[in-house]
């Protein structure tokens, strides 16, 4: 009960009140614009983010590979224990080479020897457990991927790139080259940038909030008058008028509630003179017709009185003149009193 008579007194208050409707309509309207903007402003950076560290990651990528074939590229041959060995040399010279931020590395061997004869599966130490090989790129068609990893167990996942690509040594020894490039630092610059656009947005709404109700003000302000005007011109106050300033809508408006108050104030002026001659009309009327009524109707009083001295058809005829006499007299009386309700009514008293 206590809520729906909230609810009921804001219903209430929402549709009393224009300059409130149009406040929420205006914020309503601008706060959905900015979320909209806001939206895409934000999937854009983020996309451009996303890109540029992509484009970034397979030009690294690229370049420890290139890095990996030119070590070997003057070899005559090796056999398993170097290649391992100068893998594993390899390994943390490529979480370094080249990069501002240490990427993670795993050489994973495809080799289809015997196990005394293939090479080792390396990776960098932080290698991420929810990684497995088998989850990997595997046609390597496309080099690189989105990933989510934990770099340490039980730790909160965080974004990534993954290139992949193969790698021959010699020796026809087939490996796969992974990296992966940590998104954090996007992630945090997104979220940072979200932020800022969503602090932007809520101060832009509140500003366009706060213009919003100081113009519904000031347009709603000339109705207000407006309406008390009216109730002061239908109260008695025909002189009060609306002031006039400029030529626009709210000036039109404002001449032509004054054109009407003149035209109605000349109306009313009329029916006042009109209904005064009419009262003075019926006053004059009703005293020259006192006097001979009175006497008229004191003659009657007379002949009835003595009407036992009259014959029969006289002495009916003086009952049927003193009832008509009483009635006019009856009549008159009325009319006098209609005269001054009248009077008063025109007065205002």
């Amino acid at each position: 009960m206590f809520f729906s008579r909230i609810i009921r007194a804001a219903l209430g208050r929402f549709r009393s009140s224009l300059k409130l409707r149009s406040l929420i309509y205006t914020v309503s309207l601008s706060g959905t614009a900015l979320v909209v903007l806001g939206g895409l402003l934000s999937v854009n950076i983020g996309n451009n983010l996303f890109d540029t560290r992509t484009n970034a990651a397979l030009k690294e990528s690229n370049k420890a590979a290139e890095i990996i074939e030119n070590h070997f590229s003057e070899a005559n041959g090796y056999d398993i224990a170097q290649l391992n060995q100068y893998l594993s040399l390899l390994l943390s010279r490529i979480e370094n080479e080249g990069v501002t931020k240490k990427r993670l590395v795993q050489f994973y061997s495809t080799d289809s020897n015997l196990e005394d004869r293939q090479l080792q599966s390396l990776s960098s130490q932080l290698w991420p457990e929810n990684i497995k090989p088998d989850n990997l790129i595997t046609n390597l068609t496309s080099k690189v991927q989105s990933i989510t990893m934990q770099l340490n167990k039980g730790g909160q996942s965080v974004p990534g790139l993954l290139t992949g690509q193969l790698i021959t040594l010699p020796g026809n020894h087939v490996f796969k080259l992974f990296l992966i490039y940590d998104l954090e630092s996007e992630q945090q610059t997104l979220l940072f940038v979200q932020g800022i656009l969503l602090l932007g947005g809520f101060s832009t709404l509140m500003i366009i909030g706060f213009f919003s109700y100081l113009v519904t003000g000031w347009l709603v302000k000339p109705m207000r008058v407006a309406a008390e005007t009216s109730e002061l011109i239908a109260s008695g106050q025909l002189h009060r008028r609306l002031p006039v300033r400029g030529t626009d809508d709210v000036a039109i408006l404002a001449a032509s509630f004054n054109h009407m108050a003149d035209s109605l104030q000349e109306k009313i002026t009329e029916q006042r003179e009109l209904s005064r001659m009419q009262q003075r009309f019926v006053a004059d009327v009703s005293h020259e017709l006192r006097t001979p009524l009175t006497s008229m109707r004191l003659s009657s009083e007379m002949i009835l009185e003595n009407k036992e001295l009259l014959p029969t058809d006289p002495k009916r005829a003086a009952e049927i003149l003193f009832e008509t006499v009483s009635r006019l007299d009856s009549m008159l009386s009325d009319l006098l009193e209609i005269s001054r309700y009248d009077a008063a009514i025109v007065t205002g008293k």
